[in-house]
């Protein structure tokens, strides 16, 4: 499904010493898509010839994707890149319809595609895109093939990794609510998400380390993750989500289960708090997207990839939901370093 985001009409100025070093309509939408003074793909009446044209590419729709584009256009803004015309592919999680969007805008006339996490990125790749390309929020980008090293991208895209240790994410939770520690950890992912290996393997070292045990649990879509979660809070402690869209989508569902059996959920994005979690320590994402458009102004003022290294962002949030240690009975430390949601 595709739609025009933003359309501004200001003019556009180079600023490359600023960058410094740093499916309802799915498939009827994709037939338009790039083609050049045409409704939808170009923003008709919007920024004129002279505009910069950037589709963003996304395998769902949520609150965390929006706030990257929302980051990346400020940042674009900010760099001279006032006159850009936003388009938004979304594949409605499916992976289908995804590999048909990179399939169609191998011919569009884009400036530049940014993939927004994993799954739209390994399409936009292993679809060869002939225009400059960004990742946004993939976290591991070399373990999902999308470069050999963050150094040197070597695929035509660069971009940033939203890494943070699951550990932390873990240890932070442990620290607002000491009853949870050494108690079985549920680990609750989708099979299908290459983001998630990582983090889950890092939490697992961790776990071995301290001598606590865990428990995994892995669901194919959506309508298994209550079912899941339910079991995980029967039998452990706490339950820890990494950036997954599929369990991110179906959070409340998550969190009303943890909390029916009084287990707190540890998340990895900030939406996930929103959305009721204990805790989450992670990327701010219009801080991601910032960075990602830095990363996009040096490939449309004629950069290769290969000479943009991938970043990964160090700007992180701790947040903590109100709502839901009130209901756990966990008192929230005065540390201004916390965010408090809700």
């Amino acid at each position: 499904m595709k739609r025009t985001v933003e359309n501004s009409t200001m003019t556009r100025r180079s600023f490359v010493s600023m960058v410094g070093g740093a499916g309802a309509l799915a498939l009827m939408g994709l037939a338009g898509c790039g083609a050049s003074g045409s409704g939808d793909a170009a923003g008709e009446g919007s920024g004129g010839d002279d505009a910069t044209k950037v589709c963003f590419v996304e395998i769902v729709e949520n609150g965390a994707f929006t706030s990257m584009m929302d980051g990346f256009k400020s940042r674009m803004a900010e760099l001279g890149y006032d006159n850009v015309v936003y388009d938004v592919e979304n594949a409605q999680g499916d992976s289908d319809v995804m590999n048909q969007i990179a399939s169609k805008l191998k011919t569009s006339d884009y400036d530049l595609v940014a993939a927004i996490a994993t799954p739209s990125a390994q399409a936009c790749v292993n679809a060869e895109l002939p225009m400059p390309m960004v990742f946004i929020s993939v976290t591991d980008p070399v373990g999902a093939g999308l470069l050999s090293s963050m150094e040197s991208p070597d695929k035509n895209i660069t971009g940033t990794s939203d890494f943070v240790p699951a550990s932390d994410v873990y240890d932070f939770g442990v620290e607002l609510m000491p009853a949870v520690a050494g108690k079985p950890v549920g680990m609750l992912y989708c099979t299908a998400s290459d983001a998630a290996v990582d983090p889950i393997n890092n939490l697992k070292e961790h776990l071995d380390g301290n001598g606590v045990s865990y428990v995994e649990k892995s669901v194919a879509n959506s309508s298994e993750v209550q079912q899941a979660a339910t079991t995980l809070a029967q039998s452990c402690g706490c339950i820890y989500v990494p950036q997954d869209t599929v369990i991110q989508d179906a959070m409340p569902a998550v969190v009303a289960a943890g909390l029916d059996a009084g287990v707190p959920v540890f998340g990895s994005d900030p939406v996930m708090v929103r959305d009721g979690a204990l805790v989450s320590i992670a990327c701010g994402n219009e801080a991601i997207g910032s960075y990602s458009a830095e990363l996009a102004v040096e490939l449309l003022e004629g950069k290769k990839a290969a000479d943009v290294p991938a970043i990964r962002v160090s700007d992180v949030e701790k947040l903590v939901s109100k709502a839901t240690a009130e209901k756990l009975g966990v008192e929230i430390p005065d540390d201004p370093s916390i965010i408090v949601e809700g």
